[in-house]
């Protein structure tokens, strides 16, 4: 009986460890959550796409063509949702000064509004620009860190923002775009 016991307090251990792993974004700590522990969406009848990085190459802050579609489709969901803004920060790697990267990182972010801004037309007050306090990579490494996967922290992360301010679910509300090319 004892070895029963065992086990099922191993499948709940383990089961609360696979829970706790699923809810790891910024937007579901945000969310609304209903009885079975799902996020209740804001818009329960429709999906939005959304894509939440744009990549540059090293020491850039040109925004890639392919990367156009992934603003169109943000700019697109943002056409629909009116008084929804969208928040911007940049991040670059390790391999340079903190304030260089600083620098490039506000760059990039530049960069995207512009984008956003002067190609599409999403008017100025709806970017909502983040800075880093402390200059990180994505990975939460110091900008002085060794050497690691530089390339995933040469990006502008993108959020949707509900009227609040507060990051929205990006589940079932929004889809991600696969875009190809990538």
């Amino acid at each position: 009986m004892a070895g029963i016991r065992f086990s099922w307090l191993l499948v709940v251990a383990f089961s609360g460890l696979f829970f706790i792993q699923g809810c790891a974004s910024t937007e579901e700590l945000f969310a609304e959550y209903d009885n079975k522990f799902c996020v209740v969406p804001e818009h329960p009848d429709q999906i939005f796409g959304w894509e939440p990085v744009v990549y540059f190459a090293s020491d850039k802050s040109q925004v890639f063509s392919s990367d156009h579609v992934r603003l169109k489709t943000n700019f697109d969901t943002l056409s629909k949702l009116t008084d929804y803004k969208i928040s911007l920060k940049g991040f670059a790697d390790h391999q340079a000064s903190a304030s260089y990267n600083e620098a490039l990182s506000n760059r990039r972010v530049d960069a995207v509004a512009r984008y956003l801004t002067d190609e599409l037309g999403l008017s100025a007050d709806r970017i909502v620009r983040l800075s880093n306090e402390e200059l990180t990579t994505s990975t939460g490494s110091p900008s002085d860190a060794s050497p690691g996967p530089v390339a995933k922290d040469r990006k502008v992360e993108m959020r949707l923002l509900n009227s609040d301010l507060v990051p929205v679910a990006t589940q079932p509300l929004l889809a991600p775009v696969a875009v190809s090319g990538l």
